[in-house]
């Protein structure tokens, strides 16, 4: 077992290293790579599918205020909510907002929304909303609401304050329940 394991590490390896170069590659290597680009574009007709009925059956929420989308593929650590920090200072000319899942809070558990601060006071601790809803609230001077379901935490928003011209939204590239 071990050995194959070794064998199939050198093959990882070589494979990677001549994938810019396809006149390199073996013809076992050209076979595997053809399987990838199948399974690749399988893929990606699943994903427009998926996407195709998530927006045939379910019509995204639109708000009164712009939604500003943060996010990417990628989970933990690529510096989405210092963008959102970010952002909310760029444009601090206007009323903004953020709202944010609370992900392993005992808020994002109950799939209700909750306001966090509504820019000068705080409701929550961190144990409830989480930490990273917490940290933001207390570093900005916006509104946060934490919850899983963004367009019910942009409902809050919107009966709550009446003069927000923008939210953004935190780490929320997988979320289609809002027009953005």
């Amino acid at each position: 077992m071990k050995a194959l394991s070794k064998k199939l590490n050198s093959f990882f390896i070589k494979f990677w290293e001549k994938s810019n170069d396809f006149s390199q590659f073996s013809f076992v290597e050209k076979i595997f790579f053809f399987v990838l680009v199948f399974l690749e574009k399988l893929y990606l007709l699943g994903l427009c599918v998926v996407l195709f009925f998530k927006n045939k059956i379910t019509k995204p929420k639109r708000c009164r205020f712009k939604v500003l989308s943060v996010g990417n593929l990628s989970v933990g650590g690529t510096g989405k909510s210092v963008f959102v920090s970010f952002l909310i200072k760029k444009l601090s000319y206007l009323r903004g907002a953020v709202v944010l899942r609370g992900y392993k809070s005992r808020a994002e558990k109950t799939g209700k929304s909750f306001l966090v601060s509504d820019g000068s006071q705080m409701f929550l601790n961190s144990d409830f909303s989480g930490d990273e809803a917490f940290m933001i609230s207390k570093q900005l001077d916006v509104p946060v609401v934490v919850g899983a379901d963004r367009a019910l935490s942009c409902t809050l928003l919107e009966n709550k304050f009446d003069n927000l011209d923008y939210v953004v939204l935190d780490d929320a590239y997988q979320n289609f329940k809002l027009k953005k």
